[in-house]
């Protein structure tokens, strides 16, 4: 069940990557977890800017 759980969440390429790595792969590694890097960097700025884009709500309790 593990492995099937990482590859439906954001963190498969920094499994990859790290796997990668472990088997001496250097480059691929690498391109893998600059992936991860780049995508929680983009999830990171959206949630940021929809979240300054919104305002915010005085009529939520």
């Amino acid at each position: 069940m593990l492995p099937g759980f990482f590859t439906l969440t954001v963190g498969s390429p920094g499994m990859r990557g790290l796997t990668t790595l472990a088997g001496g792969h250097v480059i691929a590694g690498f391109t893998d977890l600059l992936k991860l890097v780049t995508i929680v960097t983009a999830i990171a700025v959206g949630l940021v800017t929809g979240a300054a884009l919104a305002g915010r709500r005085d009529d939520v309790v």
